[in-house]
């Protein structure tokens, strides 16, 4: 079956002929030379057109497949084919429209009786999804389930990158994580954090007053414009450091508090320690190019989400957009702020050994997510790379709790107790951060022994709940009993005893 459209969508190059079969146009790497469609990822894909079975490669393609009561009705709003004409085991293909009427991608549609398949590029499949969330309101309750194995899949043009999911600490993507690089101006991020922690534990307050030291007016780079012999508020000193990226304010701020920059880096060292940051190792305050001077981008991840889990009032310093001293206003260099929902923090940086990165994070309703990139190309690149990670995290992921603490999961029979059975409940509340493919093939199991033997002592451990995720590691929680169970006596155990020799058990083998 063919659509009232075929013949425009033919002529305007929707499609193209490959072994005499109508192939569409975003097979374009495929050639025509057999040899090149055999092997692992070739598979035969029928698309009902003329009742043709084409053979393609299964990389340059993706698979949406689309069901519900509303499926149809809910296509009818994307393509321009008239879906109500499209009969069971028929395809067509046409058009996706975008928001004002103008070609979005070709596509395949195809009727499988109860759901419908849309065959695109895998190039656009990302793009695709958020046309379907922008297209969809309440009455259109549908499930997309992704058959390309490439659907899911993230990159980055970053040398090094990281995503991680700020409440689970879970890594949702990496590339080169742990590679040692300068980490240029993102090593403010660790001389605030000390700033900070002087702030909140001792006597230390924002409007104390540091004296501008020659060294520190004499640092070139990026600069808040100080001037020798000012004595500057650490409010100012911090905005100085966190919007202008100002290297004469942290070296005025380092000195400030351990009297000399070489011992703050000893300290901001002790706090990478602590925190954790075991491939980093400080030389100065401002992340001027210095031999010896690298982290990762997952050790400053480690300690962006440490900032903001320590300091969550101080760490509002991030979200100003401006700050102007000695009369001249500089914008924040996190362009994030401005451009991508939620965007609250944290620091760029650039030097020619590192190339442009960027420590960054965005909060959207209750879920938080942070990203650490470095070794892009351009303040372009950092940007567009780092928007493009956050916004693949918030709409590919989500966070599921998986079991509550105390949730009951098991009723055990007890074994010559006074009460015949204990329920056993997790110990723990369990969250994690999966895709939406994940979500659905989550598979757990129940380890415990078959009775219990009393006495049972409440908050011990008698079993095991074992979670399995794809592509994640096994989860084990222990279960513990709810309550206590004492032994029977003497008397009352010959008793049962007695009794399960004549009656035999009554407890589930």
């Amino acid at each position: 079956m063919r659509s009232n459209l075929y013949s425009t969508i033919k002529q305007s190059a929707a499609l193209k002929r490959i072994n005499n079969v109508n192939v569409p146009l975003y097979y374009k790497n495929i050639s025509s030379n057999k040899t090149d469609l055999g092997g692992e990822n070739t598979e035969l894909i029928n698309i009902y057109n003329n009742n043709l079975v084409n053979i393609v490669n299964r990389n340059h393609y993706s698979i949406f497949n689309i069901s519900g009561k509303t499926a149809r009705k809910f296509l009818n709003r994307l393509v321009l084919s008239d879906m109500n004409n499209l009969s069971e085991n028929k395809s067509f293909n046409t058009v996706m429209l975008n928001e004002h009427g103008g070609i979005k991608d070709y596509v395949t549609v195809c009727n499988l009786g109860n759901s419908f398949n849309m065959i695109t590029s895998p190039s656009n499949s990302l793009k695709i999804i958020r046309h379907f969330m922008k297209n969809t309101i309440i009455i259109y309750i549908f499930f997309i389930f992704i058959i390309s194995n490439n659907l899911f899949a993230i990159d980055s043009k970053a040398e090094q990158a990281i995503v991680m999911d700020f409440d689970t600490n879970e890594i949702l993507f990496e590339k080169n994580s742990n590679s040692k690089t300068p980490p240029a101006s993102m090593t403010k991020i660790m001389t605030v954090y000390a700033a900070f922690d002087r702030l909140k534990n001792t006597e230390l307050s924002i409007n104390d007053e540091c004296t501008v030291s020659a060294k520190a007016y004499k640092m070139g780079g990026s600069r808040t414009f100080l001037e020798i012999d000012d004595k500057v508020s650490i409010d100012d000193l911090l905005k100085g450091i966190i919007i202008q990226s100002g290297n004469d304010a942290s070296v005025a701020l380092a000195e400030c508090l351990a009297g000399t920059e070489e011992d703050f880096a000893k300290l901001m060292n002790v706090y990478a320690k602590r925190l954790g940051m075991n491939n980093t190792n400080f030389v100065n305050s401002s992340g001027w190019p210095e031999d010896d001077h690298y982290s990762t981008v997952r050790d400053l991840a480690i300690l962006s989400n440490a900032v903001i889990k320590e300091f969550p009032i101080l760490y509002l310093y991030f979200a100003d957009k401006e700050f102007t001293y000695n009369d001249i206003k500089q914008p924040n260099r996190n362009k994030l702020l401005s451009s991508v929902k939620g965007a609250d923090g944290l620091k760029t940086g650039f030097t020619k050994a590192s190339g442009w990165g960027i420590a960054a994070t965005a909060k959207r309703d209750d879920r938080r997510i942070t990203v650490v990139i470095n070794g892009t190309n351009s303040s372009r690149s950092r940007m567009n790379e780092s928007a493009n990670l956050i916004n693949w995290a918030f709409s590919q992921t989500s966070q599921k709790k998986l079991v509550d603490a105390d949730q009951v999961i098991a009723e055990a029979d007890v074994w010559l107790g006074n009460k015949p059975r204990v329920n056993l409940v997790s110990s723990k509340k369990v969250i994690s951060t999966l895709s939406f493919d994940q979500i659905q093939l989550i598979k757990s199991s129940i380890q415990y022994k078959k009775p219990l033997d009393a006495p049972i002592v409440k908050g011990n451990s008698y079993g095991k709940l074992l979670i399995e995720i794809e592509g994640k590691p096994n989860i084990e929680v222990d279960l513990v009993a709810a309550e206590d169970v004492a032994a029977l006596n003497p008397i009352f155990k010959s008793f049962a005893a007695l009794k399960y020799l004549i009656f035999g058990s009554t407890l589930d083998e």
